[in-house]
């Protein structure tokens, strides 16, 4: 008999925990629970997974700390789904339950730049760079941080994050590049030097094209640093695409194309520094001798000027005395006594108003004796009617200079942009990053 009860009892706990099992669907321990969860979440089976990882936290044991494990787990399903501020809540308990745990932080990157949220995108890798242990994914990192403030123009910010992952691996060659970079960008010439020389054992080995970038950045900080033969050297190894048109920024000719846009509207000064940098760099171009000849020649009387105005008064025939009047004009202005020039110029214009010499002689008298809102008005009636690109390109960069010192900030921007595409374009790209500066620092006031 009391065999026959032990038996119903052992049947009755058998059909109690069968229906036990039956009844209640997280079955299992936090463990098995979380590997269900990670079968399911690796077949995108978002939901399942969500309610697995739910059950096994809780029957978590809390001294056992792999919490953060399950709520990672959590954090990617919503993430599949697109859940951001559910995914967003489940990465703060990763981090609460384990702060270095640099996958979080990662994640956290990802949801944040689809919310466009770049400064928090920014915070995420500074915080997973700060709990890596692997050098190569700490830089990684730290540079995906430095380009986005760069991108934003906060370029000391950049510095300062790039300089972080140099402290990591002082000799990385992609490091130091963007060292050098953000260093000649800020004007630290010396330092970008001095990381490059680092580290030219490195990237001289390495192909021509690939090693262009490091002796571009290399030239400019010696270039900068007037040390122009040695950044002729590294440009010469620099020349390769994309460089080769950056690198014309830096030879004799372009400073020389400056100054003749100078040259053209009687701004002599700014010419002549230019003419000179063109010396500076390259003692023997020649070009830029005859240059300094011919400003040499501004600002002083010309004898020339009394004999062509005897002649003219002699001379009977009109259109003789136009050019001789055109020639008088040119000198007075050269000599810079602009009164006078605008006095020969008003008598040629008597003879024939369609004269464009004459017109164009008027326009720079104007701007030189400081009466720019004439000049603009002239400007903009001989814009109508000529029809030569280089013509309406001398007009055009004329009305930005004349638009600029009365702070006609819109129409000197038009200007400039109109002369870009003719040989006023290099100085028209300076003369706009110029206004744009002043714009916006008028701006901030």
């Amino acid at each position: 008999m009391k065999r026959i009860i032990l038996f119903f009892i052992f049947l009755g706990s058998i059909y109690l925990s069968n229906g036990a099992f039956a009844q209640t669907p997280d079955k299992g321990d936090a463990l098995q629970n979380y590997v269900e969860a990670e079968n399911l979440r690796k077949k995108r089976q978002w939901l399942p997974a969500i309610e697995a990882y739910n059950n096994a936290l809780k029957k978590a044991d809390p001294n056992n700390n792999i919490q953060y494990q399950y709520y990672f787990g959590l954090a990617n399903c919503y993430y599949g789904l697109k859940k951001v501020d559910e995914c967003l809540a489940a990465l703060d308990n990763v981090i609460k339950n384990n702060e270095k745990f640099v996958p979080a932080y990662l994640l956290k990157a990802r949801v944040h730049k689809i919310q466009k949220l770049t400064d928090k995108v920014d915070e995420d890798y500074d915080l997973a760079f700060k709990y890596e242990t692997d050098p190569t994914k700490k830089i990684d990192y730290k540079i995906r941080v430095m380009q986005h403030q760069a991108k934003a123009g906060r370029l000391d910010v950049a510095f300062q994050k790039i300089q972080e992952a140099k402290a990591v691996e002082p000799q990385n060659p992609n490091v130091n590049y963007f060292f050098a970079r953000l260093a000649n960008q800020l004007g630290k010439f010396q330092e970008a030097k001095q990381a490059l020389n680092s580290i030219e054992g490195e990237f001289s080995k390495l192909e021509p094209k690939d090693a262009a970038k490091y002796y571009f950045q290399l030239g400019v900080s010696q270039f900068e640093l007037k040390e122009y033969k040695e950044a002729n050297k590294s440009f010469e190894k620099a020349n390769h695409p994309p460089f080769i048109t950056q690198i014309k920024k830096y030879r004799p000719d372009y400073f020389c194309s400056i100054a003749m846009s100078y040259m053209k509207i009687h701004e002599n000064e700014t010419a002549m520094e230019y003419v000179n940098r063109a010396l500076q760099i390259q003692e023997s171009f020649a070009q830029a001798h005859v240059m300094a000849g011919q400003l040499a020649k501004r600002g002083k009387p010309s004898d020339e000027i009394q004999h062509l105005q005897n002649a003219v008064s002699h001379e009977t025939d009109f259109p003789k005395k136009v050019v001789l009047f055109d020639k008088i004009s040119a000198l007075q202005l050269q000599s810079g006594d602009y009164q006078a020039c605008l006095n020969t110029v008003n008598e040629s214009l008597k003879i024939k108003n369609d004269d464009p010499d004459a017109w164009w002689l008027k326009t720079l008298a104007l701007y030189k004796q400081g009466n720019n809102e004439e000049c603009i008005k002239i400007v903009e009636d001989l814009l109508k009617r000529t029809a030569k690109k280089e013509t309406q390109a001398d007009l055009q960069f004329l009305a930005g200079m004349a638009s600029k010192k009365i702070s006609k900030w819109d129409r000197a921007k038009a200007g400039f942009y109109r002369a870009l595409q003719s040989s006023h374009r290099s100085a028209s790209e300076i003369e706009m990053t110029e206004v744009e500066r002043t714009v916006g620092q008028e701006k901030k006031k």
